[in-house]
């Protein structure tokens, strides 16, 4: 690696790559002076903190030798810490591979026993191996087990960040690369305290080892010692043995063979093991996770020197730790070998520790988040319905004819008049020249009079170009309606085909979908580049908007579980159908329009969700469902003021309507995480903001509350869905609706956003 000069300093100070080099040149540049200093012997036993408070030695001294411990022989139990592989901070199997090597080449220690901590290892396979290694070796070890269910029920952490909703906001975007990653990091420790448990392991060592010996090592499992290594340790503690602790600094190679082969040629320098006498006050502090400075916190509370004292912190860090009053209380005995990583270009000095940071908040992040998915496909069935409740829907039949079943009937009977819908059905083709590519015009969007061809269009905020009657803006023209009329027929035959036993009704829904969705003649190209597109604008292709034509698949895939149910759809056929929601969600989160909406601050990026969930759920896929709910989170603040409004939808010139069809898409949310086992319902901010909030303030609101007056806008949809969910979570909310609140159609209009049938949901 190339070694800067004053010259190369001077050079890059002057160009653009300064602000980006001068982090790591600053780092680089204190370890080196640290070093140097180290070896010059100009860092005192105590260094550091501790020119501050410096331990009175001979007094020490004179308390040891007086004391029963003084009379007890200097015998020692080590303990080695064996954690989890994080790719690609660590190569695979890395820790199992070190513990072979320790058990077959390093050598007994003299007066000192061995032991082991297995501790939270994720892989089952892998901790089976490594306690077999440990068994047949005849090992005396302590495990601490991993539960993926403990696991998943653990949350994210939001504390310590500049706003609720951080990472949806504009200062995330302005963070670094690098911040983004420890950021990341941040959030997901208390997931990380349980999966690594560093701390937690070092004091389960301590603890155990009290009771088995003087002095206690409690290391970390990539920990190597040589018997000369192992001699220059005894012999500095038995020098010392009035000090209550020991730093054991540690050397970092390359190439296990230089430690084998005890040719190590360069002094140890990095952040060192310690050794703990029995009667030592301290413990390490589990409040700091891996990747986060869990043992530098020990260190700094013994005063013990080192370039961590000029590392910087996040506004996130826990904050440094205050001196131990057993600082001082130290010195330095020998060294100890740390075994490869299995990333060699990691274990190299200067910009290698900056590497190794990094790569170590991808491996955290990487570790994490594959559990996550793992612990969320193990709550759900993926062929469960998500939406509607199926013993509801079979009660029905049970509790005889009544007025929603009737109405359910007749819907279903009209529903095999129509279709089966496609969107190669429309007359003129998209802007793409390819029939089969979905297509529809932004209904607020209207040609432009001073303009000879309209384009480009103007917006009009709630007026809506399709209910002008002009005769070039005729529905049928476009696909919207069409993929809402397939969509709603789809769901209500699978309801009444189930609820009745009929196979017409489940045989035409499997035909709908086929149609729509799998017949090469007939199917839509699982993307949305033309809906919603304002001519003239973005090259005739949707700039985000769009995508919230299919708002509508939640209710519709749990139609599809019902037709798969009954058999209405072979094999081949449910395949090609996971393969078109694989691309389309493919698609949402590589295209410009998908990561505009993923972005917006409104009912788009809630609906967003909403596809991304009802998807994932379907496709049992633990990664994306594990995404979108911890996003879902972030998106509250941004939504919701603190007394429930909508600040964003009560900006829009219809904002009753808005404010009623944003929180379809949050009860859709809520309903679809509950489906997989996450509670969303319950879910605020740490000021009170949520769903139930939101729920309240809308049903309570009235013109004479002082906030909007909402009251003059033509209801849209009635409220009664929302008090359907309001009730059914929120028993004891002390808000109580009218008769007339609380009846309304089985179907309400498609503009609502209200699946069909509402009355069935769960």
């Amino acid at each position: 690696m190339k070694k800067w000069t004053a010259a190369d300093i001077e050079s890059l100070r002057a160009s653009w790559a300064w602000r980006i080099i001068k982090p790591l040149y600053k780092i680089e540049r204190e370890i080196q002076r640290w070093q140097r200093r180290r070896r010059q012997g100009k860092v005192a036993p105590q260094g550091g903190r501790a020119e501050r408070v410096r331990a009175d030695f001979e007094q020490l001294k004179a308390g040891y030798f007086a004391s029963p411990l003084a009379a007890e022989p200097d015998n020692f139990v080590l303990y080695r810490i064996l954690g989890n592989d994080l790719e690609p901070r660590h190569r695979k199997g890395q820790t199992r591979s070190n513990l072979g090597l320790i058990l077959a080449h390093e050598p007994p220690l003299e007066g000192c026993e061995k032991r082991w901590i297995v501790n939270r290892i994720v892989d089952p396979e892998e901790e089976g191996r490594i306690l077999d290694l440990l068994e047949h070796s005849g090992q005396a070890y302590k495990r601490i087990p991993f539960d993926l269910e403990t696991y998943g029920r653990i949350g994210w952490e939001g504390r310590g960040f500049s706003e609720e909703g951080f990472f949806l906001s504009e200062a995330f975007r302005q963070l670094s690369g690098e911040a983004r990653g420890r950021a990341e990091v941040h959030a997901r420790t208390a997931k990380n305290l349980y999966v690594m448990n560093n701390n937690g392991g070092r004091n389960a060592a301590l603890q155990d080892g009290r009771s088995v010996a003087k002095w206690i090592l409690p290391w970390d499992g990539n920990c190597f010692l040589t018997q000369s290594a192992w001699a220059e340790i005894r012999a500095a503690v038995a020098a010392q043995p009035y000090l209550k602790y020991f730093t054991v600094p540690m050397l970092r190679v390359a190439n296990n063979e230089d430690l084998l082969r005890d040719r190590v040629k360069h002094p140890p320098a990095d952040e060192p093991q310690l050794i703990f006498r029995r009667d030592a006050a301290e413990i390490f502090d589990e409040a700091f996770p891996y990747g986060r400075r869990p043992k530098v916190e020990m260190l700094q509370r013994l005063g013990v020197p080192g370039p961590w004292s000029g590392w910087s912190s996040d506004p996130w860090d826990l904050p440094a730790p205050t001196l131990s009053v057993e600082a001082g209380q130290f010195a330095e005995a020998g060294w100890v070998g740390r075994l490869e990583s299995g990333r060699p270009d990691l274990e190299q000095g200067g910009n290698g520790a900056v590497l190794r940071g990094l790569s170590r908040s991808d491996a955290i992040v990487i570790a994490l988040d594959a559990l996550d998915a793992k612990a969320i496909v193990s709550r759900f069935r993926p062929e469960d319905l998500a939406l509607y409740d199926l013993a509801r829907i079979g009660q029905l039949r049970e509790d005889g004819p009544d007025d929603l079943l009737r109405a359910l009937k007749a819907d279903a009977e009209a529903a095999l008049l129509r279709g089966p819908y496609s969107v190669t059905d429309k007359p003129d083709v998209p802007p793409s020249g390819n029939r089969h590519d979905y297509l529809s015009l932004a209904r607020y969007w209207w040609p432009d009079p001073a303009s000879p061809d309209g384009r480009p269009y103007v917006r009009l905020d709630g007026k809506d170009i399709f209910a002008a009657s002009l005769p070039e803006f005729r529905a049928d023209s476009f696909d919207r309606d069409r993929l809402q009329r397939f969509a709603d027929d789809t769901v209500l035959l699978s309801l009444a085909g189930t609820a009745c036993r009929d196979a017409r009704y489940l045989d035409h829904a499997a035909q709908l979908v086929r149609t729509w969705f799998l017949d090469p003649r007939t199917r839509m190209t699982p993307h949305l580049r033309f809906a919603q597109i304002a001519r003239g604008h973005n090259g005739d292709e949707n700039q985000g908007s769009g995508v919230l034509d299919l708002a509508c698949i939640a209710p519709l895939l749990d139609a599809v579980r019902l037709i798969e149910g009954f058999g209405a759809l072979d094999a081949g056929e449910r395949t090609s159908f996971r393969n078109w929601l694989r691309a389309y969600l493919d698609w949402l989160h590589a295209s410009p329009q998908g990561r505009a909406e993923c972005r917006a601050q409104n009912n788009h990026g809630t609906f967003f969700d909403v596809q991304c969930l009802a998807i994932a759920a379907f496709l049992g896929d633990g990664a994306e469902l594990a995404a979108t709910l911890r996003r879902a989170r972030e998106r509250i603040p941004h939504q919701f003021a603190v007394d429930g409004s909508q600040p964003r939808e009560l900006a829009r010139t219809r904002p009753r309507h808005y404010s009623h069809y944003n929180l379809v898409a949050w009860t859709t949310l809520a309903r679809l995480a509950e489906s997989v086992g996450d509670d969303l319902w319950s879910y605020r901010t740490a000021d009170g903001r949520g769903i139930e909030r939101g729920l309240a303030w809308l049903l309570g609101q009235s013109a004479a509350s002082g906030g909007p007056d909402l009251q003059t806008e033509p209801e849209v949809a009635s409220p009664a869905p929302h008090w359907f969910a309001f009730r059914s979570r929120y028993a004891d909310s002390g808000i109580e609706p009218t008769a007339a609140d609380e009846v309304a159609p089985f179907r309400l209009d498609p503009l609502s956003g209200v699946p069909p049938y509402w009355q069935l949901l769960r």
